[in-house]
C-alpha cells in the first residue's frame, strides 16, 4: 500500500482553489470539478459532494481542531505576508523564529484548516553563514547534521570559482587607487546615473542589488535616490575602498557585501532591480545563464535589469581588424594603460557574442525592452523579469 496525498474538506471549492493558487501559489495538477489535486501532492475536496460519498449518518462537521496543518516552504516569506494581510487572512501568528532557528507563520485557510508557511531550511542556514557562524555552530543552533550545513554552505567541486581573479589583478590597495582615479576621469557619473534611474525606474521605496560595484560610485549614488542598496564585489580591496569612500559620503544606507554572481545568498524580501555593469564578463557563458537565473530568483516579479558589459557584435568579417582598431583608438582617446587593459580582456576574460547574450537572458526568464550597442562592443541591456507562472 502506498500513501497518496492529504485531502481536506472546504465549503467553496472556487474559495478554496483560489486562495491555494493565487495567494499561496500553488500550480493545479488535477481539476475534477469537485476535487482539485496540486503539485505539492495535497487535494481539496467540495464539502457537500465529498459528505454524499460519506453517507448521510456520517455528516458532522468539526471545524477549526487544530489538529492538523498543512505544511508549505518559501524562499521570499515577507512577500507572502504581505500577500495574505492584502486578503485579510486570518493569523494564528505572523512571522515569528521556532526554537530550532527557522522564521514561520501559521493561519487560517477559508475554511480554518491551519496552514504553516516557513522558509526553507536550506534559507535558515546559509542565513545562520551569513552572520559568520561556523558548521559546528550552525548544526548545533539549529539540530540539523553537521554534514547536510556542509553540502548547503560549500559548493560543489565542479562549481565556477568566481572569487578567482580572471583578466586585470585589482588585489591591492595602489591598483583599487589608480583605478578609482581613472574611472573618474573617463566616467560621467551624473548622467550614467540618470540613465539608470530611469531605465530601472528608482523611486525612494526601493531596494536595488548591485554585482559588482568596485569601488562603489554606482552605488553611492544611486543610494540617494532609494531605500537601500546591496553593493557586491568579490574583491574585498574594492569592497574596503567602496565603503570607505561610502561614509566620507556620508551614505549610510548601503550594506556592501562580498561574493558575486555565483556566490552571493540573498535573504528576506525579494528585490526591486539588479544593477550591473562590467562586471558578467568574468564569467563563460554556462555560468552566465546561472548568474542570471540567480538574478531572476533575487527579483520580484516585474523587477529590473539593468546590464552593462562588453559584448561583441556577430556580424564582423574579419576581428583581427576589428579589434586591433578598438585597441589602437582607446590608446589614442584614453591612454595606454587602459589599451593594455582591453587586450588582456579580450584574450583572457569570457565577453561573449550579442545573439548570445540575448538568447542567454531570454532564457533566464527576462523580457528585454532595450538593447543598445556603443562602440562597437559596449552592449545596455534593460530587462523586466517575466510574472513567475
Amino acid at each position: 500500500m502506498q500513501f497518496v496525498c492529504p485531502l481536506i474538506v472546504v465549503k467553496n471549492i472556487k474559495v478554496a482553489r483560489n486562495f491555494y493558487e493565487n495567494i499561496l501559489e500553488q500550480k493545479v495538477k488535477y481539476d475534477f470539478g469537485e476535487n482539485v489535486t496540486f503539485e505539492g501532492d495535497f487535494a481539496i475536496h467540495l464539502e457537500e459532494h465529498y459528505l454524499r460519498l460519506l453517507g448521510e449518518e456520517n455528516s458532522n462537521e468539526i471545524r477549526k481542531t487544530h489538529n492538523f496543518e498543512l505544511y508549505f516552504e518559501t524562499d521570499d516569506l515577507e512577500s507572502i505576508l504581505r500577500k495574505l494581510k492584502v486578503n485579510n487572512v486570518i493569523f494564528l501568528h505572523e512571522i515569528t523564529e521556532q526554537p530550532w532557528g527557522q522564521r514561520v507563520m501559521r493561519f487560517y485557510d477559508p475554511d480554518l484548516h491551519i496552514i504553516e508557511v516557513g522558509e526553507t531550511i536550506e534559507s535558515v542556514v546559509l542565513r545562520y553563514h551569513g552572520t559568520g557562524m561556523s558548521l559546528k555552530e550552525i548544526s548545533t543552533r539549529t539540530s540539523l547534521p553537521e554534514e547536510f550545513v556542509e553540502r548547503v554552505i560549500s559548493p560543489a567541486k565542479w562549481y565556477y570559482d568566481e572569487l578567482k581573479q580572471v583578466g586585470v589583478d585589482y588585489g591591492d590597495i595602489k591598483s583599487v587607487e589608480e583605478y578609482d582615479s581613472v574611472m573618474g576621469r573617463l566616467r560621467d557619473i551624473k548622467k550614467e546615473i540618470e540613465e539608470i534611474s530611469t531605465s530601472i525606474n528608482l523611486k525612494a521605496d526601493q531596494v536595488i542589488i548591485e554585482i559588482g560595484t568596485g569601488t562603489g560610485e554606482v552605488a553611492i549614488e544611486v543610494s540617494r535616490y532609494c531605500k537601500k542598496v546591496i553593493a557586491l564585489d568579490v574583491s574585498t580591496t574594492m569592497l574596503d575602498f567602496a565603503n570607505e569612500k561610502a561614509k566620507m559620503r556620508q551614505r549610510s544606507n548601503i550594506e556592501f557585501v562580498h561574493g558575486g554572481f555565483l556566490t552571493y545568498n540573498h535573504q528576506g524580501e525579494l528585490v526591486d532591480a539588479v544593477i550591473t555593469q562590467l562586471s558578467l564578463h568574468h564569467l563563460p557563458d554556462f555560468w552566465k545563464m546561472a548568474a542570471l537565473k540567480r538574478i531572476s530568483k533575487m527579483l520580484k516579479d516585474g523587477g529590473r535589469l539593468y546590464l552593462q558589459d562588453v559584448v561583441f557584435p556577430s556580424g564582423v568579417e574579419d576581428y583581427d581588424e576589428f579589434f586591433n582598431r578598438i585597441i589602437d583608438r582607446l590608446e589614442v582617446d584614453v591612454g595606454a594603460n587602459i589599451a593594455e587593459e582591453t587586450r588582456i580582456h579580450i584574450k583572457e576574460e569570457y565577453s561573449t557574442f550579442d545573439w548570445i547574450m540575448e538568447g542567454l537572458l531570454t532564457k533566464a526568464g527576462f523580457t528585454i525592452d532595450e538593447a543598445s550597442y556603443d562602440n562597437g562592443f559596449l552592449a545596455t541591456y534593460v530587462c523586466t523579469k517575466e510574472k513567475s507562472c
